[in-house]
């Protein structure tokens, strides 16, 4: 969203290199794939010992895996360079 609505509005595309640049810096330290393995883990485990209220906080945690891999399939930023290059 930091790098498209500047861009859709006329912005060149060297005001929006700093967020490009974070948006690549940031990509590999997400690992929302380790934290989903381990919150599953957690869950087998901890079943044996306690009750689990599996409520909002796991709806939450699952709509953000979700956003976050839809982000990352349809999103690639080397297009937006592109059609700034033409």
């Amino acid at each position: 969203m930091m790098m498209v609505i500047p861009l859709k509005f006329g912005a060149s595309s060297d005001k929006v290199r700093h967020f490009y640049r974070l948006y690549e810096h940031l990509t590999p330290w997400a690992m929302a794939e380790v934290y989903l393995i381990g919150m599953f883990v957690s869950i087998v485990k901890l079943s044996g010992m306690a009750k689990l209220d599996l409520d909002y906080g796991l709806y939450s945690f699952g709509f953000f895996i979700m956003a976050f891999f839809i982000t990352l399939i349809w999103f690639n930023p080397d297009d937006i360079w592109k059609q700034n290059a033409v």
